[in-house]
């Protein structure tokens, strides 16, 4: 027998071509069905097992076909890259501060936005300035507190937390970052503490 081998169906009155109505019969441990099935996988853009093997099936019948066809989609590194999953984050409990019902701003976190452009002297004035909006969170109520700031030095900020104070009541708690003018409050606040602790005694 010369040629190929091939399926034979009942599909002589059918209006298909004669390749789609007798397959190639191929081996799924054969190179050529591995070549034929990464053909496909490309030339479709990189489609899924299902679409590989119900286009494969217009020319060749690969015995496994499906099986031959999950193989590549698997050891495709694309395809690996564009379904990978999400890392689910862990979250950590919240803090006690944070869920003690208690008044607000009793602790409170505070940080800076900005800069804002501020015009100096009115509406009208073409002279702008920087300036900063300090934010002070309450951690029990998520209330939000807004400041507004000259610039970004203790002496500035001190006025900031004289304004809020006043408005609030003194906060047990304060949290802040790194930043120079929340380190500068911190000495400055407790160098004053220790001089008045000192007078005291």
């Amino acid at each position: 027998m010369d040629g190929p081998i091939r399926v034979g169906r009942r599909l002589q009155a059918a209006v298909l071509d004669y390749d789609e109505k007798h397959q190639v019969i191929l081996p799924s441990k054969c190179h050529l069905s591995k070549l034929i099935a990464q053909h496909n996988h490309t030339r479709l853009l990189h489609g899924g097992p299902q679409l590989m093997h119900s286009t494969i099936h217009q020319h060749y019948w690969i015995t496994k076909g499906r099986m031959v066809c999950g193989k590549i989609v698997h050891s495709c590194v694309k395809c690996f890259r564009m379904q990978a999953a999400s890392a689910s984050q862990l979250m950590g409990n919240l803090p006690s501060l944070g869920v003690k019902p208690a008044r607000p701003f009793l602790s409170c976190g505070v940080d800076y936005a900005g800069p804002f452009l501020i015009c100096q002297d009115g509406r009208r004035s073409k002279t702008k300035v920087k300036g900063y909006a300090a934010l002070f969170i309450c951690l029990a109520t998520k209330a939000i507190h807004i400041e507004l700031v000259s610039d970004l030095t203790t002496k500035a900020f001190l006025a900031a937390l004289c304004r809020f104070m006043a408005r609030w009541g003194r906060s047990y708690n304060i949290y802040s970052d790194n930043a120079t003018c929340f380190k500068g409050t911190n000495n400055t606040l407790c160098e004053l503490r220790k001089m008045l602790n000192s007078d005291v005694q």
